[in-house]
C-alpha cells in the first residue's frame, strides 16, 4: 500500500501514468481448505508463498446495541507472528505487526459490522526475521485467537469456527511480475498513484518510449 505522504519529486520532470490491478480481499477463487480453527502459517505455506488468507463470517441481528447507538464492536487479534493486515466487508481495517526481536502480536480495532452477515478476512504473513537462523522452519507463526467485543451478549469468539483458506495473494497467482502475467490482466491508468489502497499492485510506465517497470520508482519521494 502506497503512503498517502508521497508527492512527485521535483528533480523528474518525466510525465508518467501508473497501471493499476486492485485485488479483493478474502478468498479469490475456490478456497485452497476449510478447517475449525487455525493453522500454522509456515507449516502450511512451505516456502512457496509468505501469504495465507484466513476469512470467516459473523451474523449481526438488528437489536444489537452498537446498531442503534452508532459505537463499534472492538476486533481482538492474538498471534505468534509475524503480521497481519485486517478487512471486514472487502474494508481495509488496520495492519499488526511484531518485531524484529519478538514476533508475537496483539491486534485491537475498532470496526464497522451491519446488520446481517459480515464477513472477516485475513491476510496472515511472515517476514525474514535475523532471529529466525537455520531452525526458520520450526517456529511457529499464525492466529492464537480471534474475537470481538461488544455484543449485547459481550465477546464473541471466532476461534472455533469454520475458516476457509487460500495459500498466497491473487497477484502472485497470476505472476503479474513477469512479462506474460503482466498482460494477461486489465490495468487501470490513473495520472495519480493509489494512496492508501490495500491490496493494490501499481506500476508506472514513462513516456515517451520507455518500458513497463514492476515496481515504484525513486522519482516518488516523501514528504
Amino acid at each position: 500500500m502506497i503512503d498517502e505522504n508521497l508527492q512527485q519529486s521535483n528533480k523528474g520532470a518525466v510525465t508518467f501514468k501508473w497501471d493499476v490491478l486492485k485485488e479483493n480481499a478474502g478468498i479469490w477463487g475456490e478456497a485452497d481448505f476449510v478447517k475449525t480453527g487455525f493453522v500454522d502459517l509456515i507449516n502450511t505455506t512451505k516456502d512457496t508463498t509468505d501469504y495465507l488468507w484466513h476469512t470467516t463470517s459473523i451474523y449481526v441481528g438488528e437489536n444489537e446495541e452498537f446498531l442503534k447507538n452508532g459505537s463499534k464492536p472492538v476486533l481482538l487479534i492474538n498471534s505468534t507472528g509475524h503480521a497481519l493486515h485486517a478487512f471486514v466487508n472487502q474494508e481495509y481495517q488496520g495492519t499488526g505487526t511484531g518485531n524484529g526481536t519478538h514476533s508475537p502480536f496483539f491486534f485491537k480495532n475498532p470496526i464497522p459490522l451491519r446488520p446481517g452477515k459480515n464477513e472477516i478476512a485475513l491476510l496472515c504473513l511472515t517476514v525474514g526475521l535475523p532471529t529466525a537462523g537455520p531452525f526458520y522452519d520450526f517456529l511457529r507463526a499464525g492466529l492464537i485467537s480471534v474475537k470481538i467485543k461488544g455484543f449485547n451478549n459481550g465477546t464473541v469468539d471466532l476461534s472455533s469456527s469454520a475458516w476457509s483458506y487460500k495459500i498466497g495473494v491473487q497477484g502472485e497467482q497470476l505472476k503479474l511480475y513477469q512479462g506474460d502475467g503482466w498482460s494477461s490482466v486489465k490495468w487501470t491508468t490513473t495520472s495519480e498513484p493509489p494512496k492508501g489502497q490495500a491490496l493494490t499492485w501499481p506500476s508506472w510506465m514513462l513516456r515517451p518510449g520507455m518500458n513497463q517497470l514492476d515496481w515504484i520508482c525513486c522519482i516518488w519521494e516523501r514528504v
